[in-house]
């Protein structure tokens, strides 16, 4: 819940979910609303325009993380497209109306 945003690189992980999908699986996906304009000047507090980060872990591997990295649910869906998972039905929960 509320993970996409962080997980990099996007493609890499799409694609490895979509091996895991079975036909007509469901896939649920639950995001903040990327296009509210009060949560992208939240986020732009938070995180500045800086949108992915580093970190190296105990074996010195490195590895990059979306910081606060929003994606809107149509740039979801095209991502998701993209390597064959086809969004038949995709529900919006809103409580302000942008």
């Amino acid at each position: 819940m509320e993970t996409f945003h962080h997980i990099e690189p996007r493609e890499k992980f799409v694609s490895k979910l979509s091996g895991l999908l079975k036909e007509n699986g469901t896939l649920i996906i639950s995001e903040t609303n990327a296009i509210n304009p009060l949560h992208q000047l939240l986020m732009l507090k938070i995180r500045g325009f800086k949108t992915l980060g580093k970190k190296i872990d105990a074996n010195g591997i490195k590895h990059i993380y979306g910081i606060e990295r929003l994606i809107s649910a149509s740039c979801l869906k095209k991502t998701l497209s993209k390597n064959g998972i086809g969004c038949q039905k995709i529900k919006y929960f809103r409580i302000f109306p942008f």
